[in-house]
């Protein structure tokens, strides 16, 4: 009945998120395929659960992980979890009663409690065998569990890094190995590298040696500018660029000590069976009496059952026609998503070719007076217009993480007006209009 309860309040999120997603896809408000692709992973993984099924178990298992890990990378302010889970769009059907609860605790039950529950629930041995008979309660996953934990991590890494629009609709080229790749080579290579963690996931859980071999040279690859060329410590300094790095070095060093796992399976599997015979020791001793006859009437007095090593050492088969659908899928979801963007919204391309060129301006010294977003920033107060929501209870901001209304106060702002994409504060008799992109005017 537990397992039920989990996949329907999965599936319950997965259709609220999904709602979320349509209204900020057709206005346009969407800015990363991850928010179109969590609802989709909450069908999945709640519909699978109700029927108990042991690869949606491991779904829920990485949605779980992807929520513990955008909170760890929103709460330090790396990312803004708004931009990865259509939140917003479902403010304004949200109780005045829920809006009045603290945010910073409702986000930390959200991202780290809730999340933090279903994975230890997803991976108890009694739970596992009502998934997986061949478990036989003795283990929690088919794979070495820390394996199977380090397997979640270059799916998030893909939702999170390369789930952004701009990704995949920045019209600059590619390079790969020194050379440039334009055009529509440059798309095709974008969603190769979207697409390619998440294929690694799923190798690693079935103990693919190409599996093994690519994912401790993807791991590599992100080490590899700073051994070549020395990284600036203002680098090292970025949290997210650490928190990547800190992931992929823990993934490296758990396929190195389980190589067993991948390169010499009967050495690991003897090692498993010894375990498995350990731990069932008490069991097989509780039923021997029970069993007896049962074995003397099928297999003859004269003869000895097979002493087949338990089916819960078995390793787990990768089924490639799931892995070809999972990714098929979210080839279709993503195209569905840029076309209906581009119909919704055709400045979009536009509007994250304005923000890259910004973002590259922005890290040009320049000599000129600070602007009024930068005087806020100095003085220790840092405004973020994350979202706007207007129906006909009322219009509601989220500023900083918190949802306001009109007559709230910031700091030492007042909320005067919201609008659509901008909303009018006030400080000692001064009025200016901030917008989602932190301008003043």
């Amino acid at each position: 009945m537990p397992i039920q309860i989990l996949g329907y309040f999965i599936l319950f999120i997965g259709v609220a998120l999904a709602f979320g997603a349509y209204r900020a896809v057709t206005t346009g408000e969407i800015e990363t395929i991850t928010a179109v692709l969590i609802p989709a992973i909450h069908f999945s993984a709640g519909l699978g659960l109700t029927y108990r099924r042991d690869d949606s178990r491991y779904l829920a298992f990485v949605l779980a992980c992807f929520y513990i890990l955008l909170g760890i990378l929103s709460f330090r302010g790396a990312v803004s979890a708004i931009h990865f889970i259509p939140i917003v769009p479902l403010v304004e059907f949200i109780p005045d009663t829920f809006l009045r609860w603290n945010v910073s605790v409702m986000a930390a039950v959200s991202f780290f409690v809730l999340p933090a529950l279903g994975a230890v629930f997803l991976n108890l041995k009694v739970v596992a065998a009502n998934f997986d008979e061949e478990l036989e309660g003795l283990f929690s996953w088919s794979a070495p569990l820390l394996v199977v934990f380090v397997s979640a991590f270059p799916v998030i890494y893909s939702l999170l890094l390369y789930g952004r629009l701009d990704f995949f609709v920045d019209p600059e080229a590619r390079v790969i190995f020194g050379y440039s790749i334009l055009g529509w080579a440059s798309g095709v290579f974008s969603a190769l590298v979207f697409l390619l963690p998440i294929a690694l996931a799923f190798g690693l859980r079935g103990g693919e040696r190409w599996a093994w071999v690519v994912t401790l040279v993807y791991g590599g690859a992100w080490w590899f500018p700073f051994f070549r060329d020395g990284m600036p410590a203002s680098r090292l300094r970025h949290f997210e660029f650490l928190f990547y790095g800190a992931g992929w070095t823990a993934v490296a060093f758990v396929l190195l000590i389980h190589w067993q796992y991948f390169w010499q399976y009967d050495a690991w599997r003897e090692k498993r069976v010894a375990k498995a015979h350990r731990l069932g020791k008490v069991i097989s001793q509780q039923t021997e009496v029970e069993t007896t006859s049962t074995l003397v009437g099928t297999y003859g007095p004269a003869s000895e059952p097979p002493r087949d090593q338990p089916a819960c050492v078995g390793r787990r088969k990768v089924n490639k026609k799931m892995i070809f659908l999972v990714l098929t899928l979210i080839v279709i979801v993503s195209g569905i998503t840029f076309v209906a963007v581009r119909r919704a919204a055709p400045s979009l391309v536009l509007w994250f070719r304005a923000a890259f060129q910004k973002s590259m301006e922005l890290t040009v010294p320049r000599n000129v007076p600070p602007t009024d977003a930068e005087t806020v920033e100095s003085t220790g107060l840092q405004i973020r217009l994350e979202g706007t929501s207007i129906d006909s209870k009322g219009a509601y901001a989220l500023i900083n993480g918190e949802v306001v209304q009109i007559g709230a106060r910031v700091g030492d702002y007042r909320v005067e007006a919201i609008e659509r994409h901008r909303v009018l504060l006030s400080k000692n008799g001064n009025s200016q209009w901030l917008d989602k992109e932190g301008n003043f005017s």
